[in-house]
């Protein structure tokens, strides 16, 4: 018996549904999300990738993730550089680095080849990836953006805690290598910068904050912001007050001719006393740019002052004229010092320490800017309040809320 067309049309519509079934191809694939924050770090002056210091944010759904992978390829050689590149290079050409906790923050000690199978040297420039390897070939991985990065010889600055203070303000170095720290707003500590040892090196003072040494004699001067006086402490152990009716005095700082200049906080102008002991405004206010002032430093007869209110730093010429010299990141600003053509600056709000040329030039030279204690490489290392600070050769002291940090030079 002959079928009828619609016949005909129902049985092969039924048999599409049972043996036609659309070819929608291979399955799509699950992919990781991309580590976020990447970024890479040459610290020393190795010039092989054995210094060099990589951190990363985990991705959320790390249970997928059976590794993280460091690669290397040559500046201009990595447009080829994919997830299935990634996934398809030799063991030796990538650094595995191991899951550990939110942030991944890992120094690398282990050599390896760059992805075309080359030593990793010094004086190359590179591209840097971060390659996220699945638990499983069901699930596809993620790679970074590019970081660029040239290995070099360069100074290695780390940061390390010396000794934890009460209540420091600021800090001074002395000939023979010690600190002298006000603190607990009665008290005046001496430090061992060897050892971190300290001792109570007078007591019942009326808030001391700032002083400075004498590099020639030894002598300490001490700012009593409290009593508004200035003291002196000889090498003998006499103690003698040598000014008063100061506004809020902090900074001290002695020029050739044995003129001390003293940072006038709570007036805003920069007294000087003459050996005699008379005592006169150096520097007023007229032009209107000292607003707190608390640190002051001497580039040979050349005197600056920062001002804690507003991030500057001001240049005072030798008759007592103003003028604006450099002005910082942030609101707050701790001490000064200088060595070797350069200032250094700790910010308070920045929660950094700055560097700064001659020409007011300025860099982040410690801190990496979010609040805390971590030592370790400079521009990785966290502080909270760092505030004072002084230099003794090579090393850079900060008083960082409780805490007496180093800033050391490695080789």
């Amino acid at each position: 018996m002959k079928k009828s067309f619609l016949q005909i049309l129902v049985i092969l519509s039924v048999a599409c549904l049972i043996n036609c079934s659309e070819d929608d191809g291979p399955a799509t694939r699950n992919q990781l999300p991309t580590p976020a924050t990447f970024t890479i770090h040459d610290f020393g002056n190795a010039g092989d990738a054995k210094d060099l210091y990589v951190s990363f944010l985990k991705i959320p759904t790390e249970s997928e993730v059976d590794n993280y992978q460091l690669i290397l390829t040559k500046e201009g050689n990595s447009t080829g550089m994919n997830i299935s590149a990634a996934a398809s290079l030799n063991e030796d050409r990538k650094l595995i680095i191991a899951k550990t906790g939110f942030a991944i923050k890992q120094s690398i000690s282990s050599q390896f080849l760059d992805s075309d199978g080359d030593p990793i040297v010094n004086g190359q420039s590179y591209n840097a990836f971060i390659y996220a390897q699945p638990t499983v070939p069901e699930t596809l991985g993620s790679i970074t953006s590019a970081v660029a990065i040239t290995l070099e010889d360069q100074p290695y600055y780390e940061v390390t805690t010396l000794t934890t203070l009460p209540g420091m303000e600021a800090l001074s170095y002395s000939p023979e290598g010690y600190l002298m720290i006000p603190g607990s707003q009665t008290n005046l500590y001496r430090v061992n910068t060897i050892t971190g040892r300290h001792t109570t090196f007078d007591s019942g003072l009326n808030w001391p904050l700032g002083g400075g040494y004498d590099q020639n004699d030894g002598t300490y001067y001490a700012a009593m912001y409290g009593g508004g006086q200035v003291v002196r402490y000889d090498l003998d152990g006499t103690k003698s007050t040598i000014a008063s009716g100061l506004q809020g005095p902090i900074g001290i700082v002695k020029d050739r001719d044995d003129n001390l200049y003293v940072a006038n906080y709570d007036g805003n102008y920069i007294s000087k006393i003459a050996p005699d002991g008379s005592k006169s405004v150096f520097a007023d206010n007229r032009a209107g740019l000292i607003n707190g002032p608390d640190g002051l430093v001497l580039v040979g007869s050349q005197l600056y002052s920062i001002n804690f209110n507003d991030s500057r730093i001001l240049k005072i010429s030798s008759t007592g004229v103003v003028s604006l010299f450099a002005t910082l990141p942030g609101t707050l600003t701790g001490y000064i010092a200088h060595i070797d053509g350069h200032f250094y600056v700790p910010s308070i709000s920045e929660r950094k320490v700055f560097k700064i040329d001659m020409n007011g030039n300025h860099q982040v030279f410690a801190g990496a800017g979010p609040d805390g204690g971590n030592d370790g490489p400079a521009m990785l290392a966290t502080f909270s309040t760092p505030n004072g600070i002084a230099i003794g050769g090579d090393t850079i002291f900060v008083g960082d809320n409780n805490k007496v940090r180093m800033i050391l030079k490695r080789e």
